[in-house]
């Protein structure tokens, strides 16, 4: 997929990029409940799913793993973070986010509030979950230097169930989504890093997910964006008039095109990058796809505070 870019006219000098993390990422770094407007999201999420969610999180329970708790869990800590840099100044021009990071991009945009966006987290979280349960799956990361040494890897994986890309994260970095048996086929064949998920994210397998996803998306009321978003399934910026539940709910079985994302936001003249949330797997990749001078800066919140 080409990178959708700016004309050298069209350029500013110089712009920053917010970058959210999906689920995953709070298996390489630290959840917390963050205060003010994350403390009142935590609560609403605990409500939800009937937990004591605050608590789970300070104890660090091992159950944060699950996808029905990491998926709001996630999102509340990055608006919480989000929240704070904006209260001391700092304004993206343009967001995104990888996977579940899209919805929080979508709410710091001001395309819909972070009330429904945290009940949407809830819904995909339980969504995907149930769908996992229905369909047990697996997802493992994998070096390939084009699309025909991708291909290579999936037929080998195809020889034991489905397979599928479920994105590609960097110019020569995949995601390969599918049964277990052909997951583990292509990590027994090649270099692979299986990743920390219940299900096959970002396939077929989540088609019941998805569904249920998008009729809870049709329930909310989505406003125009302050800020250029730039959506998973495309890796370009939302253009008016563009259809955000459907786009939002198709990438549950549609790969997420990060590298293409990247380049657009390099394209359109940004030049700071900043990954708000756990973890510093999107700094990698922002390198990675951009270059070791990439100016990409990651904050857990702790200097928000």
């Amino acid at each position: 997929m080409t990178a959708v870019r700016a004309s050298t006219a069209e350029r500013p000098v110089a712009r920053s990029a917010w970058l959210f993390p999906g689920q995953a990422a709070e298996a390489a770094g630290t959840l917390s409940v963050r205060p003010g407007r994350g403390a009142e999201l935590t609560a609403r999420a605990g409500r939800a799913l009937g937990l004591d969610l605050a608590r789970i999180i300070a104890h660090g329970e091992p159950r944060l793993g699950r996808t029905e708790i990491a998926q709001p869990t996630l999102m509340t800590t990055c608006l919480g973070i989000a929240e704070e840099l904006e209260a001391n100044g700092e304004v993206p021009d343009a967001v995104t986010g990888h996977s579940l990071g899209e919805l929080t991009a979508a709410t710091v945009t001001g395309c819909l509030s972070a009330n429904d966006a945290l009940d949407l987290a809830v819904e995909r979280g339980l969504a995907m979950a149930e769908a996992a349960r229905a369909y047990p799956g697996a997802m493992a990361a994998v070096r390939a230097d084009d699309d025909a040494a991708v291909e290579r890897l999936l037929e080998i994986g195809r020889g034991h169930g489905r397979i599928t890309i479920a994105a590609r994260n960097a110019p020569t970095q995949w995601v390969l989504s599918g049964d277990r048996g052909a997951i583990f086929a292509i990590a027994a064949a090649t270099p692979a890093t299986l990743l920390p998920t219940q299900g096959a994210w970002h396939s077929e397998a989540m088609a019941a997910a998805e569904q249920r996803w998008l009729r809870a998306l049709r329930g909310v009321r989505f406003q125009a964006p302050r800020r250029t978003l730039i959506l998973n399934r495309t890796g370009r910026a939302l253009r008016v008039g563009e259809d955000l539940a459907t786009l939002l709910a198709g990438q549950l079985t549609r790969p997420i095109a990060w590298t293409e994302a990247l380049q657009t936001l390099s394209g359109l003249g940004v030049t700071r990058f900043v990954a708000l949330g756990p973890g510093k797997a999107l700094r990698a990749l922002c390198r990675e796809t951009l270059g070791n001078d990439c100016a990409v800066e990651v904050t857990s919140g702790e200097r928000a505070r």
